[in-house]
């Protein structure tokens, strides 16, 4: 009986330094300059990833209003994260909203073409794209995207959403320290190693992702394949479906520890699975990664990556 009441105690203990310790990279985030927060962030993900980890841990004799209590105070932790960076995040000059019409944006709204003809940037975007520091692609439907002739800063960031049945392919010259996902469906991210940061992913279905990161949080999600390389645990919350698989790269992978909070039991939680990838998975990634705008047909690829797939019950 009373080691149970030292193992409280020392969760209390260590949940509550972890907790004040990331309260203050929080203020910190919110002053220091934009070249140093990037490693704030990674600290801030690092942090919740370790307090996910000790309640997943001690899950089986914590009280459960203690597990409530404490997961709400994690959750808030991530929210106000999320609420910062949204606020540190540069303004946009322009928005282009239409769903009409294709755009890929960098900084700016740039229109790269009607939504049946190949979509590449092209002279005006690639001028816009030397000038502004984010990649913004949104609205797409049945598309190839591959932005080319890019140069990003330091403290750029890839910003994909309202993405329907499109395949979005980066070139290797293309860096970028952070990425936001929403709103896709139906879709190939293959993004390689274009991130040197952290994903944040939310309201994705029905799609296949392929990137390198330093963290992955993922909300809202069903029936997703993630061929990932990440060098701290994966998380998701909210999701069902999700099969995670490794994408080979050098490094340290964490790709199958991953942590759901939104299951706090001690077996494993039933919204997620793990299994390898084969060479003729990670070959197709580089085939499809090499081809630029109009050497591949959208349909054809799509429905033959998900044709197989199993998908989660509507």
């Amino acid at each position: 009986m009373s080691s149970v009441v030292d193992s409280k105690e020392t969760v209390h203990t260590t949940f509550q330094q972890e907790h004040r310790a990331i309260k203050l990279l929080l203020d910190k985030l919110r002053s220091v300059p934009a070249r140093e927060r990037p490693s704030i962030i990674d600290d801030c993900l690092s942090g919740i990833s370790r307090l996910s980890d000790l309640l997943k841990d001690a899950s089986s004799y914590l009280p459960a209003y203690d597990q409530r209590t404490y997961s709400l105070k994690v959750k808030t932790l991530s929210d106000q994260l999320a609420q910062i960076r949204q606020s540190l995040a540069p303004k946009q000059k322009f928005s282009f909203k239409s769903r009409r019409n294709n755009a890929a944006t960098i900084g700016g709204a740039v229109d790269i073409g009607p939504i049946n003809a190949p979509t590449q940037l092209n002279s005006a975007a690639q001028k816009a794209a030397s000038e502004q520091e984010n990649l913004v692609i949104t609205s797409q439907t049945s598309v190839h995207i591959r932005p080319t002739a890019i140069t990003t800063t330091a403290s750029a960031s890839l910003l994909l959403s309202f993405l329907k049945d499109c395949v979005v392919t980066l070139p290797e010259s293309i860096c970028f320290s952070s990425a936001a996902v929403k709103n896709v469906e139906g879709s190939l991210l293959l993004l390689g190693g274009a991130v040197n940061g952290p994903i944040h992913l939310t309201s994705v279905s029905n799609s296949i992702l392929v990137f390198c990161c330093r963290q992955f949080r993922m909300h809202d999600a069903k029936n997703v394949d993630v061929y990932l390389h990440c060098t701290s645990r994966p998380i998701i919350e909210d999701c069902e479906g999700i099969r995670f698989h490794p994408y080979e790269t050098e490094g340290g992978n964490m790709w199958q520890e991953v942590d759901d909070f939104k299951w706090l039991r001690s077996e494993k939680s039933p919204h997620w699975s793990a299994s390898p990838s084969t060479e003729d998975t990670n070959k197709k990634w580089k085939d499809i990664e090499a081809k630029s705008v109009g050497e591949i047909e959208v349909k054809q690829v799509l429905d033959d990556l998900l044709r197989n797939r199993q998908h989660v019950t509507q």
